[in-house]
């Protein structure tokens, strides 16, 4: 690969409207978040003409002609700015064309934007094995976990019945049922921290 960021153009020179390149692939290299300039140096062997430059593939959105259609008379340079969006990770791969004679003859360079990512670049993250077992939750053995089931199932229905047909005291019972389950919840860690 070329990582060169320059590329010379050679416009009407083995015949009328004939394309040629320096460098046939040119790599340019970009971490997510970056931008470059390079130059596209256009030489022009025959009558003076109009030049036009896209991109195309993965890099159409990631390149910009600051004169995406010069007028050639002998030499002009064309730059060109490739960036690659904050948070884009990736290897872009397109070509950028050339047309001559209003779109008689079309032609195109690969264009590499990015940085291929190799073995030895990528990081390998270590887990660590307990973090899963936090969220692995033990089975209730407490004696009293049934009995505060079943309690906590028919407050849920009793507090569904009062806020259906007695919607003025729904609140302070809902309070009520909310400070017995701290209550019960406190006491049944109080109970594992005396075994």
């Amino acid at each position: 690969m070329n990582e060169q960021l320059y590329q010379r153009i050679h416009i009407n020179r083995r015949e009328v409207n004939s394309i040629e390149f320096d460098v046939p692939e040119l790599t340019i290299p970009l971490d997510p978040g970056e931008e470059t300039s390079l130059n596209i140096n256009v030489i022009n062997y025959g009558t003076p003409t109009h030049v036009h430059l896209s991109a195309t593939g993965d890099i159409r959105d990631k390149i910009t002609f600051l004169s995406h259609n010069p007028y050639v008379r002998y030499e002009e340079d064309v730059p060109v700015i490739a960036k690659i969006p904050r948070g884009e990770i990736g290897f872009y791969t397109g070509e950028i064309v050339v047309t001559t004679g209003y779109g008689s003859k079309k032609n195109g360079f690969i264009t590499k934007l990015g940085k291929e990512l190799r073995e030895d670049d990528v990081h390998s993250v270590e887990v660590d094995e307990r973090l899963g077992m936090l969220l692995e939750l033990p089975p209730i053995e407490h004696p009293l976990a049934l009995p505060i089931a079943l309690i906590l199932a028919i407050f849920v229905l009793l507090l569904t019945f009062v806020f259906r047909f007695i919607p003025e005291i729904g609140g302070a019972v809902a309070f009520s049922i909310l400070i017995v389950f701290v209550i019960l919840y406190a006491l049944t860690e109080l109970i594992k921290g005396v075994k």
